[in-house]
């Protein structure tokens, strides 16, 4: 019985601390609130949601904005924008199309999931890699370039 509880207690401890060791270091930034875990504190302020990555590029985590027709930035506060994120835009019915500018090497798994108002998007040349489920269930999606 006392085995069991040091048991309880110790993965209890793991996944306090385990998570906490798991977040990346980067510039986290919600609609209200930002947690920085880089020590330069740098802020990122727009309609997009952002990390500032390891390299000082930024990855699209997420977006506020209300545009439908959305032009994904080549910088954010003078800081390239290289990815777009896990899930960053998914489940978005508001964007009917999407301009993703040079820069952009990487669109995340599921990032443009369940778009169901998305109908073209524009990608860039240098793009190197769509993750799976990237624009899956975009049913009204018509022209990718």
């Amino acid at each position: 019985m006392k085995m069991k509880r040091v048991l309880s207690m110790a993965l209890a401890l793991c996944m306090v601390f385990g998570s906490v060791a798991a977040l990346p270091e980067g510039t986290f930034i919600t609609q209200s609130t930002s947690i920085t875990a880089t020590a330069e504190g740098e802020i990122v302020s727009s309609d997009f949601d952002c990390i500032l990555l390891e390299d000082g590029t930024l990855e699209i985590t997420g977006y506020s904005g209300s545009e439908t027709e959305l032009t994904i930035p080549e910088t954010i506060n003078d800081k390239k924008v290289t990815i777009i994120g896990f899930s960053a835009f998914s489940y978005n019915n508001s964007i009917t199309s999407v301009v993703i500018q040079p820069g952009v090497t990487k669109i995340g798994t599921y990032a443009f999931s369940g778009c169901e108002s998305l109908q073209h998007v524009v990608l860039p040349s240098g793009l190197k890699t769509i993750g799976d489920g990237a624009f899956y269930n975009c049913e009204k999606l018509e022209t990718a370039e």
